[in-house]
């Protein structure tokens, strides 16, 4: 004698996994997508204005799903953000670690001596509006 059981039902859980993922895939695009649109305007305000093509340089795509850049293609833009000599400076708004190699570059090389301070608008905007993104993201994968 021996013993049997059936389990059925996998193709509804199978379908149903499916709608979540894609729910969830959605909820997230979405959240990340308006982080990209506060993202930029912040940066946009932050931006010192001379001429105005700082400013208009802050730019960003969204075209791919869970995909966001953003950028700023100024030649100056790392000048500005960092600072220049011996006032390269990240803020204290970054995560340890994470920005002190690409602000170093903007050190110069020491052919003259040029010592801007940093005016942050590009990085600064980007850390404060992740974590909000981070915390919308998490309800929408809780749902």
């Amino acid at each position: 004698m021996s013993l049997k059981f059936d389990i059925r039902g996998f193709d509804e859980i199978k379908k149903a996994l499916d709608k979540k993922v894609e729910a969830v895939t959605k909820g997230v695009d979405a959240e990340m997508d308006r982080t990209v649109f506060d993202i930029n305007a912040k940066q946009v305000s932050y931006t010192p204005v001379d001429t105005g093509l700082l400013s208009s340089r802050n730019n960003f795509d969204v075209s791919k799903p869970l995909n966001m850049t953003l950028t700023n293609d100024a030649e100056y833009a790392g000048y500005v953000e960092f600072g220049t000599g011996g006032y390269v400076f990240w803020g204290e708004w970054w995560v340890e670690g994470s920005i002190e190699t690409t602000a170093a570059t903007w050190k110069g090389k020491g052919i003259r001596k040029v010592n801007l301070y940093p005016r942050p608008f590009f990085y600064r905007a980007f850390f404060e509006e992740v974590p909000k993104m981070l915390m919308r993201i998490k309800k929408v994968i809780a749902e």
